[in-house]
């Protein structure tokens, strides 16, 4: 079967692609070729990086199924990269723009096609020019297509409305296995992994309680999505990744800071600490002296005094200070 991704930059889509190959069977992201330059940090998991070029070089050996120019740079998918998955009977799911994704649909009409819908434009707009200064990106363009490439979901398969990543892949989940679930489809083989697609359990997530040098501050970042206000530095454990490595790896990208010791404070797990979904924290306290810059999900990053924290901490946040304040030592 064919997956194919569609909805505007900055929506989740990268996220939601290796998330499903991550966690579900026999499943591979065909990679298209560009000829834009490679952003700082980013990996070879979407992409083949090739020459303006070579890649009309490609274009005119007519090696695409589909091909576009989008803000001066050349995207296309390759027959050879749909065709090996096939053989090796495996299922695709990969990212194409609005407009591309129907032309492919009209080559290969049993493909599915599902469109990410953003709830919040002014969220993602804000999204996009966070990029601006990150990648060193102009986003000018594609700000101004983003109502133009809304328009286009009425002509999907699917619609995911994306309130956060976490609900949109379960979403996403849901639509992979209504299908394997239909007549035309349906095998016993597949039952074992129709069945482990929908357990669900708690997410694993880390919580920092950062002192500075003084033991007086903690701090805190301003959470850009919902639940909105102050909370701890954190986030949830990725695949194969300790918690240690997450906590480093979360604490880095909302603060700027590189912790180089920290100590497990406790385990937080009341079903409805997180409003969301089932989430069990590990907290761990750490100090530093370092200076703060708010990144990723962190509107702002600031240090507040210990008696004179913000009344709108989100989650459970005020218990895990509480228990920092009453057992602090490093």
């Amino acid at each position: 079967m064919i997956f194919v991704l569609s909805g505007p930059s900055g929506v989740g889509k990268s996220f939601l692609c290796k998330n499903i190959i991550k966690y579900l069977d026999n499943f591979y992201l065909p990679k298209k070729h560009t000829s834009r330059i490679k952003r700082i940090g980013e990996d070879d998991f979407e992409y083949f990086f090739i020459s303006k070029e070579k890649f009309i070089e490609k274009k005119t050996s007519n090696e695409f199924i589909v091909d576009t120019n989008i803000y001066n740079h050349w995207y296309g998918l390759s027959k050879d990269e749909i065709e090996l998955g096939q053989q090796r009977g495996q299922h695709a799911i990969f990212i194409l723009d609005a407009f591309l994704a129907q032309t492919f649909e009209k080559k290969f009409p049993d493909a599915i096609s599902i469109f990410i819908l953003p709830t919040d434009i002014e969220e993602l707009i804000q999204h996009l020019r966070s990029r601006e200064s990150l990648y060193n990106e102009k986003v000018d363009k594609r700000i101004e297509l983003l109502q133009e490439e809304l328009e286009q979901h009425k002509n999907f398969k699917f619609i995911i409305p994306h309130f956060n990543g976490e609900t949109s892949l379960e979403l996403l989940k849901s639509i992979i296995i209504s299908r394997f679930c239909q007549k035309d489809f349906y095998t016993e083989e597949k039952n074992a992994s129709i069945r482990s697609y929908f357990k669900i359990y708690p997410k694993l997530a880390v919580d920092a309680v950062i002192f500075d040098n003084t033991k007086q501050q903690i701090l805190l970042i301003e959470r850009l999505k919902e639940p909105k206000g102050w909370a701890l530095p954190g986030g949830f454990v990725e695949n194969r990744e300790t918690v240690e490595d997450a906590l480093i790896r979360e604490v880095i990208e909302e603060t700027g800071i590189s912790l180089s010791s920290f100590k497990e404070l406790g385990i937080f797990s009341e079903p409805y600490r997180d409003p969301r979904l089932h989430v069990v924290s590990i907290a761990f306290i750490a100090s530093t002296g370092n200076k703060a810059v708010a990144g990723g999900d962190a509107k702002s990053a600031k240090w507040f005094y210990t008696n004179d924290l913000p009344t709108d901490l989100v989650f459970d946040h005020n218990k895990i200070i509480k228990k920092a304040l009453d057992n602090f030592s490093l």
